[in-house]
């Protein structure tokens, strides 16, 4: 259910936006936005009739919301529509996301989550379930608050997918689509090196998601491969950007970005500067990766982080040989735009899938296929002249 309710607070009605989702009342402007200004869990909620401060000629459209010890008085527009709201609130308070999905094995393990496979009871279709456990967020939650708006408004083949939310007295359930193809970090270890062209194929995918990201103004502030995913094990698997809980809405036309956050090895040098940054901090951490995938190793490394933190700051790396000798000129050439200690002249999102080397890549890739195709039909026509004369052969005998 969703429509406009009034709020009061301080004495005052405002009007909001009220959208119920599965255990969840989100509240935007009245004028609609893309991310809610706030959550409230239902799960357990209470609800009365309008409280006596109220006017009496209003109370019957009006009625009263706890959740998490917390009060909130909403006001329809009539008796009618104050009903419908506080039954659709009523039924989200019981849902759980043991209605709705079976929970499967673990997936895997944080500090404060877990990642289950999940079965949906009614369709059988398969899922992810990030299972939070509140008591232990402390101060993490305004980010896995952040995460979820975030991931609720994105829609990119290229970004992991958000579908449902729940949540209990003890936990937060975020249901995603499952990628059973692992992280591009457990790939590079097996391959020990890319080829520029499957790089140019999984780099451009992780390219032209970071492009809509910055167009949503969203900075993920953490891109490392641990964090991409492939949807499934094959070679030419798609990958998917995860893990928000370090990303932020920022709006360029106001202040800079400062919180100092990331990865050891992939945080851009403005970052450590603790000067302000902006979305530029994500293209620094593609040309790491794009370097790492390249050679197999990282263009950062030393004894002890301070050490490896003044390298970036300085961007200070090298391409050594042998490890360099066979990579095109056009893939260098690219990750010295990237990994550039000036964000002002680093390449944008858009600006890289611009770039030479992903033109020369695909071409490249497309004289392969051409060959081999080639190939196969000599060979095809050859064995096919063979077979014909050996059943001349066979004839004339």
């Amino acid at each position: 259910m969703s429509g406009r309710l009034e709020a009061l607070a301080r004495g005052r009605w405002t009007l909001k936006l009220f959208v119920v989702r599965d255990n969840f009342l989100l509240f935007y402007p009245a004028g609609g936005a893309e991310r809610p200004e706030g959550v409230i869990g239902l799960e357990g909620a209470q609800l009365e009739a309008g409280p006596e401060s109220v006017d009496e000629t209003e109370r019957d459209r009006c009625f009263e919301l706890t959740s998490a010890n917390r009060r909130y008085v909403l006001r329809a527009s009539d008796s009618i529509s104050a009903k419908e709201w506080v039954d659709s609130i009523a039924a989200a308070s019981k849902v759980s996301v043991d209605s709705k999905y079976e929970l499967l094995e673990v997936l895997g393990q944080g500090s404060f989550s877990s990642v289950r496979k999940a079965k949906k009871k009614d369709t059988g279709e398969v899922f992810a379930i990030k299972v939070i456990d509140k008591q232990m967020l402390g101060s993490k939650k305004d980010s896995i608050l952040t995460e979820i708006a975030i991931l609720n408004q994105v829609r990119h083949p290229n970004v992991i997918r958000f579908f449902d939310i729940f949540e209990s007295k003890r936990h937060l359930f975020l249901v995603m689509e499952l990628l059973e193809g692992g992280e591009l970090y457990d790939r590079i270890v097996k391959k020990k090196r890319f080829t520029e062209t499957d790089a140019c194929r999984i780099i451009k995918q992780i390219v032209d998601a970071i492009s809509y990201l910055h167009k949503k103004n969203i900075v993920h502030r953490d891109l490392k491969p641990e964090n991409i995913l492939f949807d499934t094990d094959k070679d030419d698997a798609n990958v998917k950007i995860t893990d928000f809980g370090l990303s932020k809405f920022w709006d360029p036309n106001k202040s800079m970005l400062r919180t100092v956050c990331g990865s050891p090895g992939y945080v851009a040098p403005e970052v450590l500067e603790a000067k302000g940054y902006t979305d530029q901090v994500d293209m620094w951490s593609v040309g790491v990766i794009l370097y790492v995938m390249l050679c197999g190793f990282p263009p950062f490394y030393a004894e002890t982080e301070p050490e490896m933190y003044k390298q970036i700051m300085n961007a200070q790396y090298d391409f050594p040989e042998p490890y360099w000798n066979n990579i095109s000129p056009n893939a260098i050439d690219l990750i010295k735009k990237l990994l550039t200690k000036d964000p002002m002249t680093r390449l944008t999102a858009d600006q890289v899938l611009t770039h030479p080397w992903f033109k020369r890549t695909s071409m490249d890739d497309i004289k392969k296929r051409l060959i081999a195709r080639r190939l196969l039909k000599n060979g095809i026509l050859e064995y096919g002249s063979n077979s014909r004369k050996r059943k001349v052969e066979e004839i004339s005998v």
